[in-house]
């Protein structure tokens, strides 16, 4: 049974002889292909090459690509394009293709343009080279050539034969792959190397700043630590004694009202008394509220003068702190300026050594010129010379051919003018032939231009659609990316939002904890927290986030004993407290009362309870959360509506101020609540935007597909247009071509009828001239061989004295070569100095910058400084001024107080009780001033702490220290904690600030050395790895090699034997000198003979032992199809008998083609094909299945229009 066949059609167009469109068909069995010598059979073998990708035309029997097309004939014009397609069947995947049916198309244009196609898609070359790889093209397509080469090549050449058959070629490709991709990688691993042999002296340098800036920032750290809890401490007593002191201050006026109190009701008692005593007692009042306002006024200006010393104490505190700081940035600018000078000196030392080594350069330079010029100097005239020889010798050959050509023109003269005449009427004849041709390539030249001014205008119709198209398509593109792009957003956001409602991210720790146990189902009764059971409006959201303010995450629970459980269990996991709604207990004592007017008043938006939706078992808790507070616009809204609301009722405007019915208002700037409602208002709503973006992207979608196939049906039409276009541009070219060519020749022929006859004249006139020259020639050359002679000896005169001369000089070269070098060193050193001083410079100007800066802080805190002395100095004036009048005023109360104690002698009753009233009153008032004077200090010194801590720790709020964790200094000696304040503050004075980019520019290069490392480590792998794969290739080439070479040899054994009937044969490996295995010879016995080798074979032995050859490596590396061309064309009768046997056995395993002349051959055919060429120059063909024809009959292949030789075929 023989196998389906894999090579199924075949289709050529305009390829060579093959003008029109020809399909073959290719059936099961041995397909012949028969026809005359020119007939362009062996075209079909030509064109199989050339569509599996053979670029060498010279294998095509071919020198361009325009010779493979046709190039017209008798009655036919030339083709544009030439086309062949191969039609593979792929059932059983033998081709690297999903495809069952694959088709290999190649189109060749006159331009030189190729095109491949694969099942009618555009590819390269080597995507046809990669899907028919497996068919081992040197033997797909086998001709005459290829045996005879096999035999003739040397033993060495031979051995590529058997490699190819062991499919070593694509070994070799990898080993050459594989020792480019080693040179490279070796070329890697020497600049990594190189690379970080540059990176470690820098790495090293900035590793030991990194270490002095990270000791500096850990000093620095533990100051500011030390510093916090120090100021922790300090600010906590502070506090403390500011709160003691209002405590105290705050019972001291109670007591001092309590005794007002009193004095007041025995004031009463003693009416009477207290008329006559009115006069006294209102002198008495002025005088102690004047005394008294004075001293109130002394007691302030003194706590002033207090709070100014205190500041003007901290600023210089924190002057002499700025003053440390900027003497160490002095220290550390003078040190960078002392490198910076070294390396400038440096530097400079560089340049002058430099300058000296150009100059010595340059003097060497100069010497190497005039050397150069004196060489050149010899070589000019050794040149000279040499130029005038050849220009004698040169003449002396012009002379002799001078005379050739004379004697020669003596004896042809007279032919030329006979021949001229014959010539003459041939040349009016072409002449004639050319012009009608002419005119007829104008016609078609008309009727092609028509043909192509059509094709254009459909070609632009056709491209205003596929812009059109293409426009819709990528408005579609866009809109469906921003489309993507939203719902990308969208579920990102719902991903985040899932992810925070799961994780209780924004809860408090309770309430996380009552959510985690209601899911677990550890806790029932829950519904969820009121911020999950609500739903707000966008508008609303901040408003009703305030008024329910921390309610926001009250847990809702069906019952109370809910509620009690869950505190147990909050309790017991000591999980934090949680605020619970228990839906029942708050439904009983729901307030149901219809809203106030008010909260429908203009500006109003209604009780917040009613914009809030909820289900209705809840709505009772959201009505006690809300039911008492109304959603207005603005703060001047709810002034005017909170007076018409019933007492105990709020407002909230939108942004989120409270107005409370007690008068107090709660706003500033922009709220920042947790936002809680809002995320639960996309959680909500973000699902059904998802759902709808989707939607809409769907249906933008098919919108774009249904664009983008009229976009591929447009684009196909113009497609096929094109090629129309293009077919018919290069017929029109190729016709321009030929009309030019045949203009040319008519021209050239015009000019040659011109010029022949007076040319014939001339002749007539030239004989007696020329004789006379040849005499002339002949004392010339006489003269010009004596003058080589002589430039021929001064020639080797010159040669020597130059060699002499040169062997003084061939130390300069070196010498120039050491100080290009020195000049090269030291320039790359100087390069390095400008770099490092660049460097330093950058630095220094950075310190002047931080030194300029605290310069103006410092002025600023002596402005200040300044400011406060002077304002002490004019509270001292005044205190002064205030004591002098307090001891006047105190002055004029002594008559006073005479005259009241003669007047309260007479009311000893009750003046005693009232004076012992009044001298409570007094003390209690003292004192109650002296506890003001202490609260107002203590309240000065915790402003001075708190600025000292902004201060030094250059925070905003002083007050933060206090809600810090941290380890307190509450048992540390506070004097010995100061000593270390000022200890580490000197330490990294001394020290010194390199700066902080230090450390990031360390670890940015000790990552960029790690990296470098690594790759170097990996490339170093890899080229270990490159090295093992080598390895392993030259041993799997070198075992298939051998495998294959014993396999072949056996099956040529075979064959050999078969094809001739008897007789050995076998295949010997050669080895070279070095005993390695070079080359394979053959060595053949025919029946009836001896041993011998390729050289002693008749020409038909040695092309049936190649025909063996041929079939013993088709048997061990079988193709999926194989041509023959010809290669029975050697063989008789006999051996075609026993050819055809073995093509049999072959055709079992693999479908055979045969292009053959040998009837016998002919014979086992199963499809014949009959090829002959007509006058046109173009190749036609008949097919025949010889399977379908009656047994018995005999059929005479003459009878086939495309076959002369008369073989019967049963």
């Amino acid at each position: 049974e023989q196998p389906a066949p894999k090579l199924t059609r075949l289709d050529v167009h305009g390829f060579k002889s093959f003008a029109t469109r020809t399909a073959f068909r290719f059936e099961p069995g041995i397909t012949a292909i028969v026809g005359p010598n020119g007939s362009g059979k062996s075209n079909i073998s030509d064109a199989v090459r050339w569509v599996l990708g053979e670029t060498s035309y010279s294998a095509l029997r071919s020198k361009k690509t325009e010779d493979v097309i046709f190039a017209g004939g008798k009655g036919r014009s030339p083709s544009g394009m030439a086309e062949v397609t191969v039609t593979f069947n792929n059932e059983d995947r033998w081709l690297p293709s999903d495809f069952i049916e694959v088709t290999v198309t190649r189109r060749a244009y006159r331009s030189g343009e190729n095109q491949y196609l694969i099942n009618g898609r555009k590819v390269r070359l080597r995507d046809i080279a990669v899907l028919t790889a497996s068919l081992g093209q040197s033997y797909t397509v086998v001709g005459q050539g290829l045996v005879d080469q096999a035999l003739s090549q040397r033993a060495e050449d031979r051995r590529g034969m058997f490699e190819h058959a062991a499919d070593l070629a694509g070994l070799r490709i990898k080993v050459a792959e594989s020792e480019r991709n080693l040179n490279e990688t070796n070329g890697n691993v020497n600049r990594l190397t190189d690379l970080l042999t540059e990176l470690e002296p820098r790495l090293r340098r900035l590793e030991r700043q990194a270490k002095q800036a990270q000791a500096w920032q850990e000093l620095n750290i533990e100051l500011r630590d030390l510093q916090r809890r120090h100021y922790r401490r300090v600010l906590r007593i502070a506090r403390d004694q500011l709160a003691a002191a209002e405590r105290h201050l705050a019972v001291d006026e109670a007591t001092l009202e309590s005794t007002r109190a009193e004095v007041k009701r025995l004031g009463a008692d003693r009416t009477t008394q207290q008329r006559q005593l009115a006069g006294v007692r209102e002198a008495l009042d002025e005088h102690g509220n004047r005394a008294r306002a004075d001293e109130e006024r002394l007691r302030q200006a003194r706590h002033q003068h207090d709070l100014v010393r205190e500041r003007i104490a901290a600023l210089d505190r924190r002057r002499a702190d700025m003053v440390d700081t900027h003497h160490g940035l002095d220290d550390q600018r003078d040190a960078v300026e002392r490198e910076r000078q070294m390396v400038a000196d440096a530097l400079a030392t560089l340049t002058g050594d430099l300058d000296t080594a150009r100059q010595a350069f340059m003097a060497q330079q100069a010497a190497s010129r005039l050397a150069r010029e004196r060489e050149q100097g010899f070589e000019r005239e050794i040149g000279d010379l040499a130029s005038s020889i050849t220009a004698a010798e040169q003449q002396l050959r012009e002379i002799e051919q001078q005379h050739a050509l004379l004697r020669q023109r003596l004896e042809t003269g007279d032919d030329a003018r006979e021949r001229g005449e014959h010539d003459d009427k041939d040349r009016a004849r072409r002449i004639d032939e050319l012009q009608r041709e002419l005119e007829a390539f104008n016609a078609e030249d008309d009727r092609i231009g028509d043909q192509l001014l059509r094709l254009e205008e459909q070609i632009n119709e056709l491209s205003g659609q596929y812009d059109a198209a293409r426009a819709q398509a990528d408005e579609h593109t866009s809109s469906i990316t921003s489309l993507d792009s939203r719902i990308g957003r969208a579920e990102n956001r719902l991903e985040v939002l899932q992810r925070v409602h799961e994780s209780g991210t924004g809860l408090y720790a309770g309430v996380r904890q009552v959510t985690q146990w209601h899911r677990d189902g550890t806790l029932t009764g829950v519904r969820g927290t009121v911020a999950e059971l609500v739903s707000v409006d966008a508008e609303y959201d901040t408003a009703i986030e305030v008024a329910l303010g921390g309610h926001v995450q009250d847990v809702v629970v069906d019952a109370w004993r809910d509620a009690e459980r869950a505190i147990d269990m909050l309790k017991q996991a000591r999980a934090g407290r949680v605020t619970f709604q228990p839906i029942e207990t708050v439904a009983r004592r729901a307030d149901n009362r219809p809203p106030p007017d008010a909260a429908n008043a203009n500006g109003a938006h209604g009780v917040a309870s009613e914009l809030v939706d909820a289900a209705d078992d809840v709505r009772p808790v959201v009505v006690s959360l809300l039911g008492r507070i109304v959603v207005v616009d603005d703060l001047s809204t709810a002034r005017r509506v909170l007076p018409e609301l019933p007492r105990g009722f709020s407002a909230v405007t939108l942004s989120g101020e409270i107005a409370r019915s007690g008068g107090s208002v709660t706003g500033g700037s922009a709220v920042r609540e947790s936002g809680v409602l809002g995320r639960e208002r996309e959680l909500r709503e973000l699902p059904d935007e998802i759902r709808r973006l989707t939607a809409e992207r769907d249906e933008l979608e098919q919108q774009r597909q249904d664009a983008l196939a009229s976009l591929a049906s447009y684009d196909a039409q113009r497609n096929v247009l094109m090629t129309e276009r293009t077919e018919t541009q290069a017929m029109r070219r190729e016709r321009s071509g030929q009309r030019a060519r045949l203009e040319g020749w008519q021209r050239d022929l015009q000019r040659e009828q011109e010029g022949a006859t007076s040319q014939r004249e001339a002749s007539r006139q030239d004989r007696t001239s020329q004789e006379a020259e040849i005499d002339q020639l002949a004392s010339r050359r006489a003269t010009v061989q004596a003058e080589i002679d002589s430039a021929r000896a001064r020639h080797q005169e010159r040669i020597a004295a130059f060699a002499a001369w040169r062997d003084e000089h061939d130390h300069d070269a070196s010498a120039l070569g050491d100080a290009r070098q020195a000049v090269a060193t030291l320039e790359e050193r100087a390069r390095s100095e400008q770099r490092r001083l660049d460097a330093l410079g950058r630095q220094r100007q950075g310190i002047d910058d931080e030194l300029a800066l605290r310069e103006q802080r410092l002025r600023e805190v002596d402005a200040e400084q300044q400011g406060l002395t002077e304002q002490a100095e004019s509270v001292s004036t005044r205190i002064g001024e205030m004591d002098a009048a307090v001891a006047t005023i105190r002055a004029e109360r002594e008559p006073l107080e005479e005259s009241r104690a003669k007047l309260e002698a007479s009311l000893t009753g009750c003046e005693a009780a009232l004076d012992a009233g009044r001298n409570r009153l007094l003390e209690q008032e003292r004192g109650l001033g002296q506890r003001g004077l202490v609260a107002e200090r203590a309240r000065a010194d915790l402003g001075s702490i708190r600025q000292r801590i902004t201060d030094d720790l250059e925070l905003d709020d002083p007050d933060s220290l206090l809600r810090e964790a941290g380890t307190p200094t509450d048992d540390d000696d506070h004097e010995e904690v100061e000593r270390r304040i000022s200890r580490l503050r000197e330490r990294l004075r001394r020290m010194g600030y390199v700066g902080e980019d230090v450390v990031e520019e360390f670890e940015r290069e000790s990552a960029h050395y790690t990296f470098v490392r690594t790759q170097l480590d990996d490339v170093e792998d890899a080229a270990a790895s490159l090295r093992r794969m080598l390895d392993d290739l030259k041993t799997t080439m070198e075992q298939r090699f051998e495998e294959t070479f014993a396999r072949v040899a056996e099956a040529f054994s075979e064959s050999f034997t078969a094809l001739f009937g008897g007789g050995s044969a076998k295949l010997v490996l050669t080895t070279d000198h070095e005993g390695e295995t070079g080359g394979i010879d053959i060595v053949a016995q025919p029946p009836g003979k001896r041993l011998q080798g390729l050289g002693l074979l008749s020409g038909g032995e040695r092309s049936l032992t190649g025909v063996a050859l041929l079939f013993a490596i088709l048997r061990v590396n079988p193709t999926p199809f194989v041509l023959l061309d010809e290669v029975d064309a050697a063989l008789d009768e006999a051996n075609v008998v026993r050819f055809r046997n073995e093509l049999r056995k072959l055709a079992r395993e693999t479908e055979a083609i045969v292009i053959t002349h040998n009837r016998g051959t002919v014979e086992i055919a199963d499809t014949l094909y009959g090829v002959t060429m007509g006058g046109d120059g173009v190749s036609q063909v008949l097919s025949l299945r010889l399977t379908d024809l009656p047994l018995d009959e005999d059929i005479d292949i003459r009878d086939l229009p495309a076959v002369t030789a008369g073989v019967p075929v049963r």
